[in-house]
């Protein structure tokens, strides 16, 4: 991260986070007769109902306090036990829920570990501990609260609300997680002179090949800290570039190199736009993603602006604008028979978007919204990523495809889907009994 911003992070740390703050009112309220946090479907239930009771303005004064909360142990030390505790190598989703897991556990717990990682092993019960509890849950009920207040607002959100919820720059770039690609791998011998109390109860589980650390070290590899970028040169992190035909400056943070390698499965490489691409902080301080590096868009101080890039236009036919308008006029039919049938069973609020279609001639989209999807009885399952929280539909037998929207949509509905709502396929396990009443389980593929 950052080290520059350390300071004001502290500061915003001791104004919000001081003893009596609402966020630990609410969360050590949870807790039961133990002092530790109940289980993670409990807590997200008795979670909903106390924040239910807060006022608006309470309610986003909560959510601020328990970002900055989760945020703070985002550092390579806290990482560094995490990873100790899990064996290989944590990715940021372990980071995320191991920080939301130290929060539940109030503040004295929270101040404890952030002031020495190596505390983190007096919160962990006696045993083998595989992977912290599923605890990104403290953020998601306080966002649907709030949103399903904001939604009463035809105009959106209220301007104080939006202000409130503005978090300080420095924190936004912990958010983004830019530094934690360019964190070193540890050694053994760091490890256990660092985290003296956590090298001696799990050294014997530490495995630095675990697939999982190979995994993280293949996603790293991407991130390089100089580039040799056509049409502008060498660009180092901490570089500053000038934007073509702007004012505005931005300083490069890190840089990604896209081009796709043996199980990538990460890869960003754009052939239009070029190989790197970079996390920036614009003079404004905010930080974003996805600015390609390349002398189309920035040029280096000191060079003259050599002026706005305008991109060439490609020839396009009147076949080709024909078909693109086939495409669009096929597509649209379908997901006006799939919110035709999903109004004429009942249901107002349709977020399923069908893509499950196949293509046939001139790669125009076939409407396979009457055939049958699954053969014999299926359930469809679904599972929160962030919640834990299960969708399970009821048993339906040779379902077609308009019968799998419904399903599908009640499940967005269910789970608070917003985004990711496009149906794009259904993967079906079969039960190995060979008996043809017996039921399969299917789980939805979707896209956003």
């Amino acid at each position: 991260m950052d080290t520059t911003k350390d300071d004001e992070i502290e500061r915003e740390l001791a104004d919000t986070l001081a003893e009596g703050a609402l966020l630990w009112r609410v969360v050590e309220g949870l807790h039961n007769s133990r002092g530790k946090p109940p289980a993670a479907a409990r807590l997200r239930t008795e979670l909903s109902e106390r924040l239910g009771a807060l006022s608006t303005p309470e309610l986003t004064q909560f959510l601020r306090q328990l970002d900055l909360a989760w945020l703070a142990p985002k550092t390579r030390m806290h990482w560094l036990a995490l990873s100790l505790i899990l064996g290989h190598l944590a990715d940021d989703e372990d980071l995320d829920h191991a920080c939301a897991w130290l929060v539940a556990h109030g503040r004295a717990a929270w101040e404890h570990v952030l002031r020495t990682p190596d505390k983190l092993s007096d919160l962990l019960p006696a045993g083998k501990v595989n992977k912290p509890p599923l605890l990104k849950t403290l953020r998601l009920p306080a966002w649907r609260v709030l949103e399903t207040r904001m939604n009463e607002f035809d105009d959106g959100w209220p301007e104080e609300v939006r202000e409130a919820l503005v978090m300080p720059a420095a924190w936004r770039e912990r958010m983004s997680y830019i530094g934690w690609f360019y964190w070193a791998i540890p050694t053994e011998s760091e490890l256990a002179a660092a985290l003296p109390q956590l090298w001696a109860r799990f050294s014997t589980t530490w495995r630095p090949d675990h697939p999982a650390s190979q995994a993280l070290q293949r996603r790293w590899s991407h991130f390089v800290r100089e580039a040799d970028v056509a049409e502008l040169g060498v660009v180092r992190v901490g570089d500053t570039l000038c934007m073509r035909g702007e004012r505005g400056k931005c300083t490069v943070l890190g840089i990604n190199d896209g081009m796709p390698g043996p199980d990538d499965g990460y890869t960003l490489y754009d052939p239009l736009h070029g190989r790197y691409s970079a996390y920036v902080r614009e003079d404004n301080g905010e930080v974003s993603w996805g600015r390609y590096l390349s002398g189309r868009y920035q040029y280096l101080p000191g060079e003259s602006d050599p002026g706005v890039y305008e991109e060439p236009d490609l020839p396009r036919s009147p076949e080709q604008d024909a078909l693109d308008e086939a495409y669009e006029a096929a597509d649209q039919a379908m997901q006006d028979r799939v919110r035709a049938y999903l109004h004429a069973h009942g249901v107002t609020d349709v977020r399923v978007q069908f893509a499950a279609f196949k293509e046939g001639a001139e790669e125009l989209p076939v409407d396979n919204l009457d055939a049958r999807a699954v053969k014999g009885c299926v359930r469809f399952v679904e599972t929160h990523p962030d919640t834990g929280e299960r969708f399970e539909s009821e048993v339906l037998t040779d379902p077609t495809w308009l019968q799998v929207c419904v399903a599908a949509n009640s499940m967005m509905l269910a789970l608070g889907y917003q985004d990711h709502v496009f149906l794009e396929g259904i993967r079906v396990r079969r039960p190995r009994a060979k008996n043809s009443d017996a039921v399969a389980t299917a789980k939805f593929v979707l896209g956003s």
